[in-house]
């Protein structure tokens, strides 16, 4: 907000912000093959259309997201597609790249580098999700060609979209817009499809190099598909690997933001050679063996340390991707059907073995001489002869389904099974405070530990024992299906068929997750586990109802549609719900359609959530800032509860879609949409610093020392049934208490505008240019507690920024082809900081030539397409953010200006 906003009454600012947004959009340099835009009917596949093996009749009549019945696209609701010719023009290495150029979707939620969100914390597989609407990622549906797919992640929580690559993706659709009726439980913001290329005649080879300072990556992808008399089949396989990030290959990456005038966040906890505390007094640690020191011979002071320049923004990472269908028709009007994914993941990083005040105990013969007995000495500071620890990520996630489909007249009936798991593992070495605290107290100088020695003088033996721990997370998250469907024309009315689509679906979801780690008692591994699953039984139906179409139209009435939808589910945990939603598209004249929506959304709580011993179920320790910049020890009980109650949900939106006759390059459209999101589950992790800054407020789950809440939660803390180590120390005046496990509080209420427009001009000599923008506009994003007071929380970390945009200015002309593209992020306020409490706007251009070769007909150079992209052109730095690295990887990146060459060829 500038002076002059603050001097503005509140309707006369929105006002101006709209306007601002609105020519904003009038102004933005966006290409209609570049930009996501709304689509107003189903269009076939381009390589479908281009296959005479495609099948019987499905170019002209498939299924559109939001809508189980076909040929029919969704009404009341629009579709933000994103087309196989965006894919290959955008050079994208990861379909959540692609994702990203969508702004309904709020900077992808959750993903690799990092993000502020609430559900970043439970993110230690350094996966990435969709966010419709900033809601959360566990409230958006990702669904592969209309069916669900196993989830991914530790706590089965979320559905990474880059299992499926690019190059196996002919487009993807986005209904921003509450679907549970149509799809079921999650999708309550809305609901993001991919669909898989089932159609390809010959081969498509690509491969990409990108680089950037520091950094670099490739991608190498085949695809083959073929068609005969009856059937066809494709099959896909992608590559891609990237190098290692590190906050040292960034200058703007720093826990000191003093240069900005941020907090200083330098530390002691990972220093070397360390600091130790005496008495109550910091000194010094000297260079050297760690031998003879005294402790006249110290110096006050610390030594501190950048823990950002030691933190892996990007792990090193590899992926491997396998995709296939096959199809096969008898006679005229049945069809066989089978499709499955692979993908692999591994990651691998480095982290510190630190230390934050360890006690040194007075049997340590390295402890410095000359402290009066009685005196508590500790240690902070980094593992000098093995200073980092290594961490490694291994996903995997696969699905197979095999259905068959009949026409039954005018109707068709389609059944199919489903059997996929998505497995996540995080292992991490890190300290052993069993042989830690033993070694510490050996008497014997050849095998007690020296944390003070930097020339390598420790035991061998004793840091391969203080460096035993480990950290291994484990969770398997299993799903089957069975779903039959029939959809077709009812009857005939003069506006046009009613149509209907009616099923079933069962359901069988299942997770299972082990935790490993080191026990306080004799340092052995221990293993605990849990495993849940459930049935979940669904009907449901659909009806569309052209009231007015051609051959009735009237002065007003051009067109009109309405439909229904309802959806019961049955969950062997929960209980059952039923969900409507109901639209109409009104066409008073050709070329203008406006449409509106209501429906009811459900969301039953995820099978970790509700599991005491799931969810990351444990008490952690750490020091956590506070908004003016100082520190607090933070113990946090975490993991699931089994009295969460589901969460409930109403949308409705309104809007309409222009594409005047007179000017056939024009499409401009808007919608108006509204969220009420009841009994939202939250994660503590989450919202540390909500609790921490804020007390009073949230005084049943946080305690500082000192208040009666601490005491309160020193007795849940003590009855948890888990076991800290170190153990904690409740006198500590520094120690805050944060209750961090799963509960229902979360209420949130959203309005917004989205707005697109898209505009192309074909010359006869110069090619076509097009023109477009995409962005979200949010009017309020309200939260709070269940029954309390709600807050405006739009333009604050953690939750959707007020204003959002992707536009473009593009050429194509032959086989060659520009675009500029315009990346806007608005500024926003940093509520963990009062020091620096905003993060400003955020804008980058992103630049995508090509060139396919025509060449003659056999020529190696026919269909070869030479592209080169470069993402943030301008090298442009995140802004400044008061937070751990200096920057927010929500909204930004540290990657910087990347530069890739893409060749692809067809056959």
């Amino acid at each position: 907000m500038t002076v002059a906003d603050r001097n503005l009454p509140a309707k006369t600012m929105l006002a101006t912000r709209v306007a601002s947004g609105v020519l904003a959009l009038a102004m933005a340099l966006p290409a209609a093959a570049q930009v996501a835009e709304p689509v107003t009917g189903p269009a076939p596949p381009a390589d479908a259309a281009a296959d005479p093996a495609a099948g019987d009749g499905e170019t002209a009549d498939i299924v559109v997201t939001g809508s189980r019945i076909r040929g029919t696209a969704p009404v009341g609701s629009s579709v933000i597609a994103v087309t196989r010719a965006d894919i290959q023009a955008s050079g994208a290495t990861t379909t959540a790249d692609l994702l990203r150029q969508v702004p309904q979707i709020a900077a992808i939620g959750i993903n690799a580098e990092g993000a502020s969100g609430a559900a970043a914390p439970s993110n230690i597989s350094r996966a990435s999700a969709p966010n419709l609407r900033g809601i959360g990622p566990t409230a958006t549906l990702t669904i592969v060609d209309g069916h669900r797919v196993p989830t991914q992640g530790t706590q089965g929580q979320l559905v990474d979209p880059s299992f499926l690559p690019p190059l196996a993706i002919e487009r993807i659709e986005v209904v921003a817009d509450g679907a549970s009726a149509i799809y079921g439980s999650d999708a309550v913001a809305g609901v993001v499809n991919l669909i898989p290329r089932k159609t390809l005649r010959g081969a498509e080879v690509s491969f990409r190099v990108g680089a950037a300072n520091s950094y670099w990556d490739y991608q190498a992808g085949a695809a083959v598909g073929g068609g005969w008399s009856s059937g066809h089949a494709v099959f896909a396989v992608d590559h891609l690997w990237n190098a290692a990030l590190t906050g040292a290959d960034r200058d703007f990456v720093s826990s000191d933001r003093r240069r900005f005038g941020g907090a200083n966040g330098l530390t002691t906890n990972c220093a070397a050679p360390g600091t130790l505390t005496i008495g109550g007094t910091d000194y010094r640690v000297p260079a050297g063996s760690g031998t003879g020191l005294t402790l006249g011979g110290l110096s006050a002071g610390q030594n501190v340390c950048d823990s950002a320049k030691l933190a892996y923004l990007l792990p090193e990472s590899e992926r491997t991707s396998l995709f296939g269908y096959a199809e096969q028709r008898f006679g005229e009007g049945v069809k066989l059907f089978a499709q499955a994914f692979y993908s692999a993941r591994n990651s691998e990083q480095f982290e510190p073995f630190t230390f934050n005040a360890v006690a040194i105990p007075a049997t340590n013969p390295f402890r410095p001489t000359g402290i009066a007995a009685g005196t508590a000495v500790a240690f902070s500071g980094i593992l000098q002869d093995r200073p980092f620890g290594r961490t490694t990520i291994e996903t995997q996630t696969y699905q197979g389904i095999v259905g068959g489909e009949a026409r039954i007249g005018r109707f068709r009936a389609q059944l199919s099974g489903s059997y996929g798991q998505g497995r996540d593992l995080t292992d991490r070495q890190q300290v052993n405070n069993f042989y830690l605290n033993q070694t510490l107290a050996d008497t014997t100088p050849q095998t007690a530990l020296n944390l003070f020695s930097g020339t390598g003088a420790n035991n061998a033996a004793t840091i391969g024992l203080v460096t035993s721990g480990r950290f291994t997370v484990t969770g398997e998250s299993t799903l089957k299906t069975i779903e039959g469907t029939v959809d077709g024309p009812l009857f005939t009315l003069p506006g046009g068929d009613v149509r209907i689509a009616a099923g079933g679906e069962y359901r069988e979801e299942r997770l299972d997750g082990t935790f490993i780690s080191s026990s306080p008692v004799n340092g052995q591994p221990v293993q605990s586990g849990s495993s849940n699953s459930r049935t979940v039984k669904a009907v449901y139906g659909e009806l569309v109802v052209p009231v007015f179409g051609a051959a009735n139209a009237l002065p007003g009435l051009y067109r009109l549609e309405l439909t229904g939808a309802v959806r019961y589910e049955k969950y062997s945990d929960f209980g059952s719900t039923t969900n409507p939603k109901f639209g109409a598209n009104w066409s008073p004249v050709a070329g203008l359609t406006v449409r509106g929506s209501y429906g009811k959304s459900f969301r039953a709580p995820g099978l970790s959530e509700n599991d005491a011993l799931s969810s990351g179920a444990g008490i952690y320790q750490f020091p956590a800032p506070l908004a003016n910049g100082t520190l607090v020890y933070a113990a946090l009980l975490a993991g699931g509860n089994p009295g969460l109650k589901p969460e409930t949900a109403t949308t409705w939106s309104a809007g309409a879609d222009l594409a005047p006759r007179g000017l056939p390059g024009l499409r401009v459209s808007g919608t108006y949409f509204n969220i009420d999101y009841r009994n939202q589950i939250v994660d503590g992790f989450g919202r540390l610093f909500l609790y921490l800054n804020n007390p009073a407020r949230y005084s049943a789950f946080v305690g500082l020392a000192g208040t009666a809440a601490f005491q309160t939660l020193r007795q849940t803390f003590q009855n948890s049934g888990f076991t800290a180590a170190p153990a904690l120390d409740f006198s500590n005046p520094a120690l805050a208490l944060v209750d961090a496990r799963r509960t229902n509080v979360g209420v949130v209420q959203a309005e917004g505008i989205d707005l697109q427009a898209s505009y192309a001009l074909e010359t006869a000599r110069l090619g076509t240019f097009t023109l477009g923008a995409n962005g979200t506009y949010f009017l309020t994003y309200k939260t709070g507690e269940a029954g309390g007071v709600l807050l405006e929380s739009k333009n604050q970390l953690g939750f959707p920024v007020e204003f959002q945009l992707r536009g473009s200015l593009g050429w194509r002309q032959d086989g060659a082809a520009a675009f500029v593209n315009w990346n806007h992020v608005g500024a926003y306020r940093n509520i963990n900081s009062t020091l620096v409490d905003r993060i400003g706007a955020y804008d980058t251009i992103d630049l995508d030539l090509s060139y396919t070769f025509a060449g003659e007909v056999g020529s190696f150079s026919r269909d070869l397409r030479i592209g080169v992209n470069v993402r943030n052109l301008f090298d442009r730095d995140p802004p400044y953010a008061d937070l751990t690295n200096g920057y927010d990887p929500t909204y930004s990146s540290a990657l910087g200006r990347i530069v890739a060459v893409n060749l692809s060829k067809r056959w």
